[in-house]
């Protein structure tokens, strides 16, 4: 599996100049991906993992920090644009707010690579109407190309978790749908569409404008039918859902 991984980021190394490994446990992962060549970074909350880690791995750079605490932004600064990448077999627990840290940051990451609980990496990766489609979908498909590319069974593991894993493959859009200086407010406007996901997409954006008619015009302007539900709406129309939405709000 570890080198499945590792074949799958030899795939974007042309843009990377580092590879940022979270959550490399004993360094099964971390061996394969030395061999990349690359100049390594690993972020490990466990105190003695990260310890053993330094000690045995003396070419790397091991930082023992929780990645939803850590300046990130601060971190992938510390290289040129695009010069990241990032690979990591992320806690089902926390592996949704994680990858949510990195999808803010585009212009910084050449791609991610990360092992996650199945039912992620399905809604990171679905299409408008499909199984899963919601808001984690929209900010991945607004900024980036996501791509599912194995199924990890339970029996790989040993103990074996009682979810199904998988791997996701995500590169940055070369012409993003938005600026992501907008992505927080972006996000925002997306989870508030997707307040009531069994509502009409005009009765959640409704809450934000309180003009039914207005809303109604703005739905058919980006090119949205009036019955449609949010998970009908591909991430192109809920950006010029949200511009629109965006220059009201400005002007009232």
């Amino acid at each position: 599996m570890a080198r499945d991984i590792a074949a799958a980021c030899r795939e974007l190394l042309a843009g990377a100049r580092a590879i940022l490994e979270i959550g490399p446990g004993r360094g099964a992962l971390t061996g394969e991906l030395a061999l990349l060549g690359m100049p390594l970074v690993l972020i490990e909350k466990d105190d003695l993992l990260a310890r053993s880690l330094a000690e045995s791995l003396p070419f790397a750079t091991v930082l023992n920090a929780d990645l939803l605490e850590i300046d990130l932004d601060g971190l992938l600064r510390s290289e040129a644009p695009g010069a990241w990448l990032v690979v990591g077999n992320l806690p089902y627990n926390q592996g949704t707010a994680m990858v949510k840290r990195f999808l803010r940051s585009p212009e910084r990451v050449a791609g991610l690579v990360f092992m996650l609980q199945a039912e992620v990496v399905q809604k990171l990766c679905a299409l408008e109407s499909e199984e899963g489609y919601g808001p984690l979908a929209v900010l991945a498909r607004t900024w980036w190309r996501p791509e599912k590319l194995l199924r990890v069974p339970p029996g790989a593991f040993s103990p074996a978790p009682k979810v199904t894993s998988a791997v996701v493959r995500l590169v940055p859009l070369a012409s993003p749908i938005l600026d992501v200086g907008r992505f927080d407010e972006f996000a925002r406007f997306v989870d508030a569409c997707f307040k009531a996901p069994r509502k009409l997409l005009a009765a959640n954006v409704s809450a934000l404008i309180h003009d039914k008619d207005l809303v109604a015009k703005m739905i058919e302007a980006a090119g949205v039918g009036l019955k449609s539900r949010p998970a009908d709406v591909s991430p192109n129309a809920f950006a010029r859902l949200y511009l629109s939405t965006a220059r009201i709000k400005k002007e009232e």
